[in-house]
């Protein structure tokens, strides 16, 4: 009878969810969308900080998916981040971790480093120092894929110096 009853209960819960997907398949095949910045505004009012983390963390596992990062995924990353009202380092962390920036079509530097075209050559040339050394201690880690990404992250740091700052 208990196993009757959970049967039951599972061909309920199918048939809610397929109503659902049907349902919200029909809303974007009549065209609408979704506005997320809206969406975001309600989540930041209702959710509790680290509901919010949860929520960017599924995002950037959706976009990790096909194992590359598009431009418009990152922006719309970024985005989210913002709306969502989390901090912006744990969010640059979240991504190094999630979404390497090897998988980046293209790579930014506000996204990935934390450089912003605000700050004065003085105080980018601190940020990467800090960024040089935290990436720095991971080249020598004994997995391989953190050491190719350190690797990845020390030029692109580099890069990045003599575009912010100039040569040294």
């Amino acid at each position: 009878a208990e196993s009757l009853k959970l049967a039951q209960a599972s061909n309920n819960t199918k048939h809610e969810l397929d109503k659902a997907l049907d349902e919200a398949v029909g809303f974007f095949r009549d065209g609408n969308q979704l506005d997320t910045y809206k969406i975001c505004k309600e989540i930041v009012e209702i959710a509790p900080l680290a509901y919010r983390y949860d929520a960017l963390e599924l995002c950037l596992r959706v976009a990790q998916a096909d194992g590359v990062a598009a431009v418009e995924e990152l922006t719309l990353l970024k985005d989210l981040a913002s709306w969502l009202e989390v901090d912006t380092n744990r969010f640059r962390e979240m991504m190094a971790k999630i979404l390497p920036a090897g998988m980046h079509e293209e790579k930014d530097v506000e996204v990935i480093l934390g450089v912003t075209s605000d700050m004065s050559k003085d105080k980018t040339r601190k940020h990467l120092n800090k960024e040089y050394s935290k990436w720095n201690a991971r080249v020598t880690n004994t997995d391989s894929e953190i050491q190719t990404q350190a690797d990845d992250m020390l030029k692109f740091i580099a890069e990045t110096r003599s575009e912010y700052i100039g040569k040294p």
